[in-house]
């Protein structure tokens, strides 16, 4: 096979059959260049082809497969009622266990698990947080690491803690979680007493997950979990941690969840991603939970 002709981008080849004809067929070389770690550009669309023994039939334009994602490094709190570790692990993304925020790089998105500890936060504890975040950073902070929250925005963020062990049905409002997990709502339990629900929720803020009626508590649409933008980094908060015999689609939600500040901190969309995850644990080197990814 010879190239004859390059024109736009389409490399034309002359391509010897068996019977010894020549056919003269099309191939556009894909050579996209290496995500950047913020700011990514879109990709340009390429030409999907399907090989049929010495042909290629050109089938139509589709998107280009995205590049595998830069995981940024990820630091975890020590596990407590919340281990989001644990989740980490199973997926196989590596991170690393602090028990201080300011043992945060500013290039890591950090998880704070659920504790006693952030009920009344250190001084230190916030301001390393808060630097974090003013300097572009993400975290992801888990029910009784509300604390943290309304000591950062103290006149906007509320929440009780009032509350009983119950199931209730979530309304998924992320447009792109609910396409990846397939779904609108589902159905999530609260294992125990005094988790926290929030009351009011900081300027901007987006709800991921809302519900109905909160027995004991709210009498309509309560938010279960949260985003929003804070100088130049966001927060995410959720009420809904990792707990004893989550189903399969509690266990789906987490993940994704748990994907939503590594994607704002890539710049990446939790599509691209989730697809990275995906493809990874497709290696049989890298496969530990034997457990289907997200479809």
């Amino acid at each position: 096979m010879r190239p004859i002709m390059v024109d736009r981008g389409i490399v034309r080849f002359a391509v010897n059959i068996c019977s010894g004809e020549s056919e003269i067929v099309e191939r556009r070389e894909i050579m996209p260049p290496p995500l950047p770690f913020k700011d990514p550009k879109p990709a340009s669309p390429g030409l999907a082809v399907r090989r049929r023994g010495t042909h290629i039939e050109g089938v139509g334009n589709v998107a280009e497969e995205p590049a595998q994602v830069q995981w940024p490094p990820i630091r975890v709190t020590s596990p407590d009622f919340d281990d989001m570790g644990a989740i980490l692990s199973q997926m196989n993304i590596p991170y690393e266990e602090i028990n201080e925020l300011s043992q945060i790089p500013p290039d890591a998105v950090l998880l704070v698990n659920c504790s006693d500890r952030w009920m009344e936060p250190a001084e230190s504890d916030v301001s390393a947080l808060r630097q974090h975040i003013q300097q572009g950073g993400v975290a992801l902070v888990s029910d009784f690491a509300a604390g943290l929250v309304e000591h950062l925005v103290p006149d906007e963020a509320s929440f009780l803690n009032e509350t009983e062990e119950q199931e209730v049905m979530a309304q998924i409002t992320d447009k792109e979680l609910a396409r990846l997990l397939g779904l609108n709502q589902l159905s999530i339990q609260f294992d125990l007493d005094g988790w926290h629900l929030p009351v009011t929720l900081p300027s901007g803020a987006k709800p991921i997950l809302t519900t109905g009626d909160i027995i004991g508590q709210s009498e309509g649409p309560a938010v279960l979990a949260y985003s929003w933008r804070l100088d130049e980094g966001m927060i995410l908060f959720t009420s809904f941690h990792n707990h004893a015999q989550l189903s399969d689609l509690e266990q789906a939600l987490l993940r994704l969840m748990i994907m939503m500040p590594i994607a704002t901190m890539t710049g990446e969309s939790l599509t691209n991603v989730h697809t990275s995850w995906t493809q990874t644990q497709m290696r049989p080197e890298s496969i530990t939970d034997k457990r289907d990814p997200i479809r």
